[in-house]
Formats: C-alpha cells, sequence, structure tokens
C-alpha cells in the first residue's frame, strides 16, 4: 500500500484526496536517493507540476505522520461532497476538554493543499460550534486565486470553502 499512498501524493492531481487529509495531520515523507542525502519533505511542500520544479527524485520510504503529544486526542473529519472542485480537512488536537490545535486544509482548488490554522485553541471543544462561522470565515480569508480550472463560478469554491468548514467545525464539537 505505500506505492499506492506515495503514487496518490507524487501524482501532482489538486482533487487526490491523499494530500489534503496527510497535510492535515502534519505527515512528511522521507526520500533517499543515490544522487543527494536522504531528506524529508512535508506533504504541504511536495510540489508536482509534470514532473518538473519541486518533485521529489529518488525513492520514497516512508510517509510518517506525527502522534499527537501524550494525554493529546487528534480527530480528523473530511468533506468531500463537492470533489472534485473542492474538499476540506480539520483536523483538531484537544486534551482535557480544551482545544490545543486545529488546522483546516482546502484541496482541489490548488495546484497543492492551501494550509490554515484555526484560530481554536484554548476554546472548550464542546463549545467550539458557537464560533464555528466566524473562525472558519477568519480561517479561509483572502485565499490565493484557484490554480485548478472548473467550469462553474470563479469565486463559488471560495466561498463554499468556509461554509464546509464551520460545517467540520459543528461536527467536530458535537
Amino acid at each position: 500500500m505505500q506505492g499506492t499512498v506515495v503514487g496518490n501524493l507524487f501524482a501532482g492531481s489538486a482533487s487526490y484526496e491523499g494530500a489534503i487529509l496527510l497535510a492535515a495531520l502534519g505527515a512528511a515523507v522521507s526520500i533517499e536517493s543515490r544522487y543527494a542525502a536522504p531528506s524529508s519533505l512535508l506533504v504541504h511542500n511536495l510540489v508536482v507540476d509534470g514532473g518538473s520544479g519541486g518533485q521529489p527524485r529518488g525513492l520514497a520510504r516512508a510517509v510518517r505522520v506525527p502522534l499527537p503529544p501524550p494525554g493529546t486526542t487528534r480527530r480528523l473529519v473530511y468533506d468531500r461532497s463537492l470533489r472534485p472542485a473542492l474538499s476540506v480537512a480539520l483536523r483538531v488536537d484537544h486534551a482535557r476538554g480544551r482545544v490545543t490545535a486545529a488546522r483546516a486544509v482546502l484541496g482541489g482548488c490548488h495546484a497543492r493543499p492551501i494550509l490554515r490554522d484555526v484560530p481554536l485553541a484554548g476554546y472548550a471543544l464542546s463549545e467550539a460550534g458557537g464560533y464555528a462561522d466566524d473562525m472558519a470565515a477568519a480561517t479561509f480569508s483572502r485565499l490565493p486565486p484557484a490554480t485548478v480550472p472548473w467550469f462553474g463560478h470563479p469565486l463559488y469554491r471560495e466561498r463554499a470553502a468556509p461554509v464546509i468548514l464551520s460545517r467540520l467545525i459543528k461536527e467536530m464539537a458535537s
């Protein structure tokens, strides 16, 4: 299965889900080559554009997902209802009922996933749903212009992304 996961990451398709989900988790790919020292690239920094640019050269040896700190619970929720136009992943770490970190990832609109920290740290997880609309709007404000073409209205994805993120925050809080 490693080949499938790495193939999904290196294929460079903005609508593939592997990079979106692994970027939300802060994953990195370990790469070895006889031409260079072993390296590790964060999934969200992989740039694959037709075989040029930042595409890694060498053999992917591992995909590593860091664990949350001891005593912390990590949850990941994902909405793919508008895929391939866009999809949104949300990772929330919480301990003792309080959010310690939250990250949203927008996929499908750009050559690589767009990562944003969600300003929920310190909030009670059970109360986060009450702030979902404002937090989602703040998280996905000022998105770069979409680079992946599609046939819908140019601003639809930018307007839909905060709505989906708000739903995911509310789901996480319930």
